[in-house]
């Protein structure tokens, strides 16, 4: 599952080098993060608590949390390259940040169940691109 999750976000990633947005490569991954049902949120918390007990779950999760943030380093660092990020922001500080955001979005389907992913996307969008988007010339 760790490895499944790693690939996908590669491969949304590598859309970029091909010219795709990083701001949608972005918020594709975090659409597809996000639970779709409230089924898998669960599981992730359960995965976080066994991983306080046991070593083998937390380096599992110590190696998928360090190879996403190696991914997002890569590709916000791509975008400051074309532009399309803030060059003042720090991609090695912003990445962490945005693992923590995808977790935290995961709590959405138990805290408000009713909620479709879908709904949020745009809120998403808005809240990244606002965040990473180079300050306007003045």
């Amino acid at each position: 599952m760790i490895d499944a999750n790693l690939e996908r976000a590669a491969n949304i990633f590598g859309e970029t080098a091909k010219g795709g947005s990083v701001l949608d490569a972005l918020v594709a991954q975090l659409e597809q993060s996000a639970p779709d049902d409230g089924e898998r949120a669960p599981l992730l918390f359960d995965m976080f608590a066994e991983a306080s007990r046991n070593p083998a779950m937390a380096k599992g999760l110590g190696e998928h949390s360090h190879g996403m943030q190696a991914l997002l380093v890569d590709l916000l660092r791509r975008g400051q390259e074309r532009g399309e990020v803030d060059p003042s922001l720090d991609p090695e500080v912003v990445a962490p940040v945005l693992v923590s955001l995808v977790d935290g979005l995961k709590t959405l389907a138990l805290r408000n169940p009713n909620l479709a992913p879908s709904s949020y996307g745009e809120v998403l969008r808005t809240l990244i691109s606002r965040f990473l988007s180079p300050p306007a010339s003045a």
